[in-house]
């Protein structure tokens, strides 16, 4: 894991197409992506036992093409890592779209984080069990995906600011403090306690949060229930 950060830095995993000044980079970002996606299916169904092997037999390519994109294991599974919060920062931008005032887009992307952390919360469990230390280890290269999804937290809060539906808080370290509880609200929900209701426990992570940014909670929410926004699980 030492090298893990020298060897991506010479390797074409982890860059954008906008990076690439070689040609074909848009049909290597897709086989990059297809290769991620049958790693989930492996890991997902195998955990722990998943090979380089299986992931090249359910992608349908050779396994020195998955080693062209990925150096070993851990940078695999480090890339579907960064893959997913990037997933997970767009999923948050999307959710705004069409949303005019900050309490209506701060409820939208409470919802839209806590959808897509209960549906990726096992696999992201797995991943993680793979390499206990890679969390740790890889830090630095984590670190910019996880300050972007705060972003998208803390553009919300500052239109609150602004707008004087939100007062009393930061929202940068707001934005930080929301990440953390709707992340974890859902994953607990997902993996330690699926004996309740995901929809109450949104519910009540809208209420705790609107109230602690001295906000009106309910209208936001309800706004999205009739919507059909909410989470269905």
């Amino acid at each position: 894991m030492g090298t893990l950060t020298a060897t991506r830095k010479n390797r074409i995993i982890g860059l954008s197409v906008t990076d690439w000044s070689v040609r074909g980079g848009e049909f290597m970002e897709d086989k990059r992506s297809s290769i991620i996606a049958a790693a989930a299916e492996v890991i997902d169904k195998w955990g722990s036992q998943f090979t380089m092997d299986m992931v090249a037999q359910q992608a349908g390519v050779a396994k020195g093409t998955v080693y062209l994109y990925f150096a070993s294991k851990q940078d695999l599974l480090l890339s579907m890592i960064m893959e997913g919060l990037q997933e997970l920062e767009q999923g948050l931008k999307d959710a705004v779209v069409g949303c005019k005032d900050a309490g209506g887009k701060l409820a939208a992307i409470v919802t839209a984080h806590y959808q897509m952390v209960i549906s990726k919360a096992p696999l992201f469990i797995k991943l993680v069990s793979q390499d206990p230390m890679l969390f740790r280890e890889a830090r630095p290269e984590i670190l910019p995906y996880l300050k972007g999804i705060e972003g998208v937290y803390a553009d919300v809060l500052k239109q609150g600011v602004q707008e004087g539906c939100f007062g009393g808080i930061n929202p940068e370290i707001t934005g930080i403090i929301l990440l953390t509880l709707v992340h974890n609200a859902a994953a607990s929900c997902s993996i330690f306690r699926p004996d309740l209701s995901a929809e109450a426990v949104l519910e009540q992570v809208h209420t705790l949060i609107f109230q602690g940014i001295n906000a009106a909670p309910q209208l936001a929410f309800k706004n999205l229930l009739q919507e059909g926004k909410t989470c269905k699980v």
